[in-house]
Parts: C-alpha cells; sequence; structure tokens
C-alpha cells in the first residue's frame, strides 16, 4: 500500500525543507542557513509535518575539520553601501533598503514565470541583504545600547516575517550562523568593515550573557542563540551535502568540478530557487540525446533545485524525479554557464549521496569478464574510497553502472539497501567514499577520468540520468522496484507489454556460410518445432566470408543471397517466421569499401600507431556525417525488406580515442560524444521503424545498461551460452534488470564456449527465466529431440507471461552456495507462480534444503505441479541410475495442494541426483 502522498513533492517554505515521497520512502533535504543544500534523510518514511531539521545536530565539527566559509555574497554591494556620503545620513539608508527589498520581491514574484532573470534576482537580493545589515549597524552605532534595547533590537529582529528572509540566499556557509539575526558574523565584520574606524567589531557584537533569546526553530529558519552557544560551527567537512563542490573544505570526492579561465577551481554553490513541476520534466538540454525514463502526469512530480555560485555566475540545477508506484526517484544535473566565459568541466556526477554513518556498511555491485558478466560482488566497506568503472567507451563486461549499498551483509528478504543504476552506456564512475566519521559518500556519473568539456558562455551541459532505489526489506524488494520502473517508464512503449518471439538465430548453425538454401533450410526446421523467428546473423553482406572485410558495407552479398533480403523474407514469412537481421554499425573493416572511401571516419590520431580489435576498427560517431551514413545505410536495408527484429552488436572496445574532426580544446569530450553518436543513431531509427524489436549486443554483455533498454527491451547477456554459465550471470543480472529483457538461449552440446555437456531439459529451464531463443542447428537434430523441444517451446509460450510480468525472487544463491541455485515467478494478477531449481555439482549422501517459496497469499491454497518431471532414477537394489518408463516427481505424484503458509515457511522437498540436474514447478492459486 503506497503512503498519502507517494509521488507528491513537498516544500515547507518555513523550514527550508524538500521532501520526496515515493511509494513508500522519503528522501528530505534542507536549504541551511548558510544557502547550502544540506541531506537529512532518505529511507524509510516519516510523518510530513515532522521539522526534520534537527538531523542536522549529527554535525559535529572534528579536529583538523576546516571551519565553515565566511564572506559575503558580493563584496561589490557592500562597497558601494559604505560609501562616506551613506555611512552619515541613515535616510540613505533606510531608502536603500526599502528599495532593494521592494525590488527582490517584486524580481521575485516574477521568478515563477521568467527564469531569465537570475542575475537581476541575486543582485536585487544583494543589495537588499547588505542595506538591511548595514541599516541595522548603524543603528546600533549611534548609541551606546544598553542590554535591554540590544535584547530588543534581536527581538525585532528575529521577527523579521520569514517570507522576507526566504528569498534570498544567506551569505556565509557555517552550519548554524553566529550572526545573532543581522547575517554576518564578528569575524566578517572586523574584515570587511575596516573602513568604520569609530567602533569596533567586538564592541559591537559582545552579547551580553545575561541575555536569554525568544528565537525558536519552528518560529524562524534561523537557530535559537541558546542553542548556538552551544553548537560550535562546522565546516564542509563534516556535513551531508545533496551536491558538492571542490577544495573549499570538503575532502570527500566532489559532485562537479570546473576550472575556470584565471585557473581558479573554486565554485561552491548557494540555493538560489526551484520550482515543482507535475509529471516527469524531459531533458531539454540533451536534445534527445540521452536516453530517459518517462511518468504521466499524476505517477510522478519532478523537482529542480537552482544553485549559483555567486562569484562567477555559473548556476547548476539538481533535478529530481518522484514515483508514486515504486521506491524509486531519478536524478540528474544540468550545469548552466553564465559566467561571461568559457568554463571548462572536469568532473560532473548525476548524483551525490551522502549517508550518516551506520554500524556497518556493504557494497554490492556486478563484476565479471567476457563470456562470465555480471557476478554479484559484496564487500564491506571501509574507511577510505572505493570505485568500480568502465574507460572502454561501453559500460563493459567488466563492471556494471549499479551499487547497492546496504546497512549489514544483504540479504534478500530483510535489511536496507539504497542503491543507484546510472542510464548511460559509455564510461562510468561510481565511487564510495568513508570518512573517519563514519560516513559514506556514493557518487554516480560519467567517468571524469576520460571527461572534459568546454562549455561557453550561454550554454548548458545535462548529464545520463541515475534511478535511486529504496528497500527496507532486502535486495529482493530493491530488484522488484528497478524492474517495475525498468518495464512502466524505460522500456520503448511499443514493447513494454510484449513478449519477444521465440527466435532461432543463425550464427551456431552456420556462422559465415549462410546462403538462401541454409537459410531456408534452416527456417523450415524451426517452424517445425515451433520457432516463431528466424534472425540471419553475420555473413550476409558485402563480401564477408570471415571476420576480416566488410564491416561498413551495409548492402547484401549477391552470391550467398542471389534473390537478396526481400525474397529471402518473404519465403521466411510463408513459413509463418516472422524475420530477423544482424548488423554491426559501429565497427569497420580496413578491407571494406567504407574504409577505403573514408579512412578518416575512424577513431585514430593521425600518424600514431592503432590497434584492432577482431579486425575492426571504430567508426568516428562524433562526427554528423558518420552517424548520417548509418542511419541511412541502415534504413536502406530496413526498407528491403519485412524485416521485423535488428541485433545491433559491437565486438570490440574504443582505444586511440581522437576525433581528427574536432579541435584539441574537444577531445577530452569525444567519449561522452560518441555515446551520444550511439544514442542518435539508435533513437532515429527506433523512431523510423517503431514496429521493429531492437535487442542489442557488445561481445554479449559488454553494453547491458539501463541506457540501453530506452532502445532495446533486451539485450543478448552473454555470449556464454551454456546453461551452469548462465545461472551466475543470469542471477547477478536480475539484482538490476528483469529477466524479460534479458536474451537466453538454448545452444548445442558439448556448448561451443565450455564444452560443457548438459540436459535439453536443464538448458530449457534456463532459458525460461528469460527472453528465450535458440542457438544451434536445428536440421541437426534426431525426432526425439525435436519432439522434445516441440513441447518445451509450447510450455515457454504458456508460462512465459508470469516470468515478464511477474516478481521474480532468488530463492537460493549460487554465490553462496555454489552447487544450487533456485528462481520464482509470480505473476499477481493471474496468482500463479513458476518455481525452478539447480543443482550445477553433486555432493553424493547429502540432502538439499527445502524449497520455500516467496510472494504467496499465506492464507490461499495452490496446487503445486510439477512440469517437466525426471525420467532417470537409482535402481535401490542395485545402485545403478537407470532411465524410468514413468515419469519420477520430486513429490511422489505430478501435483498437491497446500497452503501458501506451509510453502512459504516449510517448503518442498527436492532430490536432484546429477550435476546439471534440475527440476521446476507452477503454482496456481486455488482461491
Amino acid at each position: 500500500m503506497a503512503q498519502t502522498h507517494a509521488g507528491e513533492v513537498h516544500y515547507d517554505s518555513k523550514l527550508r525543507l524538500f521532501r520526496l515521497f515515493a511509494k513508500n520512502s522519503l528522501y528530505a533535504f534542507r536549504v541551511d542557513e548558510s544557502g547550502l543544500l544540506e541531506h537529512l534523510h532518505w529511507g524509510a518514511t516519516a510523518s510530513d509535518t515532522d521539522d526534520l531539521r534537527f538531523l542536522s545536530y549529527n554535525n559535529v565539527a572534528l579536529q583538523f575539520d576546516p571551519g565553515p566559509m565566511g564572506h559575503f555574497t558580493s563584496m561589490q554591494a557592500i562597497h558601494d553601501l559604505i560609501a562616506p556620503t551613506q555611512l552619515h545620513d541613515d535616510e540613505v539608508l533606510r531608502r536603500e533598503w526599502d528599495a532593494a527589498r521592494a525590488k527582490g520581491r517584486a524580481v521575485h514574484a516574477a521568478e515563477k514565470h521568467v527564469q531569465d532573470e537570475e542575475e537581476d534576482i541575486i543582485e536585487a537580493r544583494r543589495r537588499e541583504n547588505a542595506a538591511w545589515r548595514l541599516m541595522k549597524m548603524r543603528e546600533l552605532r549611534s548609541k551606546k545600547a544598553s542590554e535591554n534595547e540590544f535584547s530588543e533590537l534581536l527581538g525585532q529582529l528575529s521577527d523579521v516575517e520569514s517570507e522576507d528572509l526566504d528569498y534570498f540566499p544567506i551569505s556565509h556557509d557555517s552550519q548554524e550562523p553566529r550572526d545573532y539575526g543581522l547575517g554576518v558574523s564578528p569575524a566578517q565584520l572586523s574584515l570587511d568593515f575596516s573602513k568604520l574606524k569609530s567602533f569596533s567589531a567586538n564592541e559591537l557584537f559582545e552579547l551580553p550573557k545575561s541575555i536569554t533569546p525568544s528565537i525558536t526553530p519552528r518560529e524562524s529558519p534561523r537557530i535559537t542563540l541558546s542553542e548556538w552557544r552551544d553548537a560550535a560551527p562546522v565546516g564542509r567537512n563534516t556535513k551531508l551535502f545533496e551536491y558538492a563542490d571542490s577544495g573549499t573544505g570538503d575532502y570527500r570526492p566532489a559532485s562537479f568540478e570546473v576550472l575556470y579561465i584565471d585557473g581558479s577551481s573554486l565554485s561552491p554553490l548557494t540555493y538560489m530557487h526551484h520550482r515543482i513541476v507535475p509529471g516527469k520534466l524531459p531533458m531539454k538540454e540533451a536534445s534527445g540525446r540521452l536516453p530517459e525514463l518517462d511518468a504521466e502526469e499524476g505517477s510522478a512530480t519532478t523537482l529542480v533545485v537552482s544553485a549559483i555560485d555567486t562569484l562567477t555566475g555559473l548556476q547548476v540545477d539538481l533535478i529530481y524525479t518522484v514515483y508514486a508506484d515504486v521506491d524509486a526517484i531519478a536524478r540528474r544535473a544540468i550545469i548552466r554557464n553564465r559566467t561571461g566565459k568559457v568554463v571548462h568541466v572536469r568532473r560532473l556526477m548525476s548524483a551525490t549521496v551522502d549517508f550518516h554513518s551506520a554500524e556497518t556498511y556493504y557494497v554490492s555491485h556486478l563484476s565479471g569478464s567476457w563470456a562470465n558478466e555480471r557476478h554479484i560482488v559484496t564487500s564491506k566497506v571501509n574507511m577510505g574510497r572505493f570505485s568500480i568503472e568502465s574507460g572502454r567507451g561501453t559500460s563493459s563486461h567488466q563492471h556494471n553502472p549499479f551499487i547497492a549499498l546496504s546497512v549489514g551483509q544483504p540479504e534478500e528478504d530483510s535489511g536496507e539497501v539504497f542503491a543507484m543504476s546510472l542510464v548511460y552506456s559509455g564510461n562510468f564512475k561510481v565511487e564510495t567514499d568513508m570518512s573517519e566519521n563514519g560516513r559514506v559518500r556514493v557518487n554516480v556519473g560519467i567517468n571524469p577520468t576520460k571527461f572534459e568539456w568546454d562549455l561557453p558562455h550561454g550554454d548548458a551541459f545535462e548529464t545520463p540520468e541515475c534511478v535511486l532505489v529504496y528497500s527496507a526489506s532486502g535486495l529482493t524488494t530493491m530488484s522488484h522496484h528497478f524492474h517495475d520502473l525498468f518495464r512502466k517508464h524505460l522500456f520503448p512503449k511499443n514493447f513494454r507489454t510484449s513478449i519477444c518471439p521465440v527466435l532461432v538465430n543463425t550464427w551456431e548453425a552456420m556462422y559465415f556460410d549462410v546462403t538462401h538454401e541454409n537459410v531456408i533450410d534452416l527456417a523450415k526446421a524451426a517452424a517445425h518445432c515451433g520457432v516463431e523467428m528466424l534472425v540471419l546473423d553475420d555473413g550476409w553482406f558485402g563480401s564477408r566470408n570471415d571476420a576480416t572485410s566488410s564491416l561498413g558495407d551495409w548492402h547484401v552479398n549477391k552470391e550467398k543471397l542471389p534473390h537478396g533480403l526481400g525474397k529471402l523474407a518473404e519465403e521466411i514469412n510463408a513459413l509463418g517466421l516472422k524475420f530477423g537481421l544482424w548488423v554491426e554499425p559501429e565497427m569497420i573493416n580496413e578491407n571494406s569499401d567504407l574504409y577505403v572511401s573514408h579512412p578518416d571516419w575512424v577513431l585514430h590520431q593521425v600518424g600514431r600507431p592503432r590497434s584492432q580489435g577482431r579486425n575492426q576498427l571504430v567508426l568516428d560517431l562524433t562526427r554528423y556525417e558518420v552517424r548520417e551514413y548509418l542511419i541511412d545505410a541502415i534504413t536502406s536495408v530496413l526498407k528491403s525488406a519485412n524485416i521485423e527484429y535488428v541485433k545491433w552488436d559491437m565486438n570490440r572496445h574504443l582505444t586511440e580515442v581522437y576525433a581528427n574532426a574536432l579541435p584539441p580544446s574537444k577531445q577530452g569530450e569525444v567519449h561522452h560524444r560518441y555515446c551520444v553518436g550511439v544514442y542518435v543513431v539508435l533513437h532515429e531509427l527506433v523512431k523510423r521503424f517503431p514496429h521493429v524489436l531492437f535487442e542489442t549486443c557488445s561481445g554479449g554483455g559488454g553494453r547491458f545498461d539501463a541506457g540501453m533498454l530506452y532502445y532495446s527491451p533486451q539485450i543478448w547477456t552473454s555470449d556464454n551460452t551454456d546453461a551452469s554459465s548462465r545461472l551466475l550471470i543470469q542471477h547477478g543480472t536480475s539484482l538490476v534488470y528483469p529477466p524479460c529483457c534479458m536474451a537466453s538461449h538454448i545452444s548445442a552440446v558439448p556448448n561451443h564456449q565450455t564444452m560443457r555437456l548438459s540436459t535439453l531439459k536443464h538448458r530449457f529451464l534456463v532459458c525460461l527465466f528469460g527472453s528465450l531463443g535458440l542457438e544451434l542447428d536445428l536440421r541437426t537434430l534426431s525426432p526425439n529431440e525435436m519432439a522434445d523441444l516441440q513441447s518445451y517451446l509450447h510450455l515457454y509460450k504458456e508460462l512465459a507471461p508470469i516470468v515478464h510480468n511477474g516478481d521474480f525472487y532468488r530463492l537460493w544463491n549460487p554465490f553462496r552456495s555454489p552447487s544450487l541455485c533456485a528462481w520464482m515467478s509470480f505473476h499477481k494478477e493471474k496468482r500463479t507462480g513458476l518455481m525452478a531449481v539447480f543443482l550445477t555439482s553433486f555432493d553424493p549422501g547429502r540432502y538439499l534444503p527445502r524449497l520455500r517459496a516467496k510472494g504467496l497469499d499465506p492464507d490461499a491454497q495452490y496446487q503445486v505441479e510439477e512440469i517437466v518431471p525426471s525420467t532417470v532414477a537409482t535402481n535401490v537394489q542395485t545402485g545403478k541410475l537407470e532411465m524410468c518408463p514413468n515419469p519420477v516427481y520430486q513429490l511422489g505424484q505430478r501435483s498437491i495442494v497446500v497452503s501458501g503458509a506451509t510453502l512459504m515457511n516449510i517448503g518442498l522437498p527436492i532430490h536432484l541426483r546429477f550435476d546439471g540436474d534440475s527440476a521446476a514447478f507452477v503454482l496456481r492459486s486455488l482461491s
């Protein structure tokens, strides 16, 4: 049950407190007394009326921590106001105060409609603030204030309406300012008001000890004087922030770093204004060049908070979209250059989240290699920095742009989990930093190691989105939130509820030996066993007979396919099958017509040697003409036949990354521009061919990320199709990504990657928890194998909606118990579930644990039916393993009826007998 305010953003102007309510969680931060965005809470929900500012009292200054920054927002405004002619005329000060205040109010009212007036707003507020301070100091200077008079004056200042204080940024950076309501510290006065010779700052601000203040935190955003006496001001290294600058006292990794033309990299940010927008605010600055989640009005709310470097005018917008139907928030940042000069952006994270200390934190991430992608790795967070990243030009086989921070060891069904997933397919960085006080910072965004961006005046740069997911009940709930969010708000709209046709790919059936006759023969066998689509893989174009030639020449090979793709598709369609095609648009061979015509179209630096991968070079997709060539070439191919599926491959990473068409100052932008170039081409093709299902691939699972899911509802999970290997790969992948997007194919045995043997049943059950396809030569199957495959494909079509649209549960963890794995999916609307259990290594004489279900109604009755039962049993008289004429059921019979409580709390007995043995059950509610 979602909370009352799910999907809403609330702002308390009196407290300067933002509350973002997701389905059952709360994200909160505030504008502190210095104008900084202080993070307060992310986690379990709380009352929408509680004043959460008390959480700031966790901030305690440590030895050697730099103190708060002490400077005015604009020294020029102060110097203007303390001219001699003004110092001797109280009326001038009062008029300046009234005029600035009136202008500030007018601009404040207009800023809701006109965003281009930020500079006027800031200037008006500066002058109002400065004039008001000086007017009050002039009153104190004009007479010897008694204790009673001083107390009365403080009371007057504390009674200033919150709206008077709330629409201009305050000009100091301490945690709780020592300004007694005057907005300036003694140290500031002694430095900035040295021209006022007739009094000292110490005399002016010496507070009599007998005075007891009357201000309370609920009455004003300012802290009470008595509280100030007990709480030492703290600097930036002590606080929790929403977005952190560099070089001003916060030694943790920064959210952003810039270099100004004068060589300075300091850019502290102060809150400027915010706006709340129903629904999801589109990524306008990205101009359609980045993937993004969507949301209809009523299902989400977007908050935009703008902060500014008040010295230079650099602006950063922090954008939060909170969803009502999941415990998720989408975050991103926009940096806007209004400095008048070029700004060099060196680091720009999509999201920063600071966490208060806990007893222990653990971090879980997905790492691996080619053919072994996305294995779960968990480690304790210790003091210092830890990062996972890619600098390969894609998200990579080695690491995935995802992290889960758990309080204590991560468990499936208990404990708090804070997870972040970057919607991006290029170089990324995810880093954690535990400081000496036990607090942890997490940054997620574009990898700054190979990223630089020259931002001209008036221009803006928008980061990729980062999804934040909270779970109060372990990894399972976290995964459900990611799965629901991606299926509802990220996948291409045309394919959010559809199930991919069962396909057979020609690659392992014939590799490069594709001919019209071979493909049609395979299609006939595919139609006979219930396959729904044939995909023609590599070898159909140019002069392509091996991996050394023709990438880039996207025209049909007439020697292999003399009747073209159109005739081939017609014949395949006539057999009742759809037709799909493999392409690898981002690559080029030196032995190709395209390279001969355009050798300058590859990423490389002229005069330097360059490396190849799989005999390939990488096209420079930062160039407009390269992108247009690919769009036109692939468009021509897709128009030439009834093609309903495209497998988009990418079989090497980026090296010698240099774009010869860009000036030297832009070379740090090439990695990001390349990724954006891929998105631009995909976006245009998806728009032109909305009926075509795209499946992306990068040497298997080398670019399996949320960014690609925006264009392709499924991704080739790994080049390793071995069933036992896939248990680990798909188990880890499910931590973030739903099973429906995992392309999972039954392949031949011995497996072409591992040479491992496994039963067809075992391979089928593994692929059942994914988007099932075939990666084998159907022409070589025996009649018995063909009959078995027919029955399995029929069963898949019946059960696929449970897996694709249901809630996925990891029952047994192969990373903790290496020989065991068990999964379950449950479809709430259909009240039907599917469980499967796998044994990869048999231990004679050892019993397996009972298999407990999850997600059921404890009071409901369920029929539990075993599907694809075993036909092998041990002869108890001889000890021999024998084939049985009748099925051998795990439960002694085909089905039983039992309550949900029994299934979840006690479980089913399991008897698996050899390496690669498996069993599966369908659960149907009888209630």
